[in-house]
């Protein structure tokens, strides 16, 4: 595989099996992408170091996570003008209108409802990447 034109997808979450499904529905859906999990905006950024590149990335971050806000973690990505060509999503079990405002005002491209069964993981996340790899 052409390494130049592999997407790596971040995905901030902490519940061991959301990480199992977004992998599975990943891989399945885009296996052009490799799926890198951190549970921390530092970890995030480790890896991203650690990647070398903002190039090819996408970035989940699910609302609650143990180090904190997503949407923190979300503010602290869009304050480097490094990210700015980074999409990046807003996973969420909640329909708070308000919630979704929020998310979009602190300038995440598209806020996703979670999933809970592999087969809406899938579904979620085929057009979500796709939408992501053509911005």
């Amino acid at each position: 595989m052409d390494t130049d034109n592999q997407w790596t997808v971040f995905f901030v979450e902490n519940d061991e099996d959301d990480v199992v499904f977004f992998e599975m529905a990943v891989s399945q859906t885009h296996p052009d992408c490799l799926v890198e999990r951190f549970e921390s905006f530092e970890s995030l950024i480790d890896g991203v170091t650690f990647h070398g590149s903002l190039h090819c990335i996408i970035i989940f971050i699910n609302v609650r996570v143990l180090a904190g806000s997503g949407f923190d973690i979300l503010d602290q990505i869009r304050k480097s003008p490094a990210f700015d060509h980074v999409p990046v999503f807003i996973l969420s079990a909640n329909v708070d209108p308000q919630i979704i405002s929020n998310a979009y005002n602190r300038q995440a491209n598209s806020y996703l409802f979670k999933p809970v069964t592999f087969t809406q993981w899938r579904e979620l996340l085929r057009p979500a990447v796709l939408f992501a790899k053509n911005l």
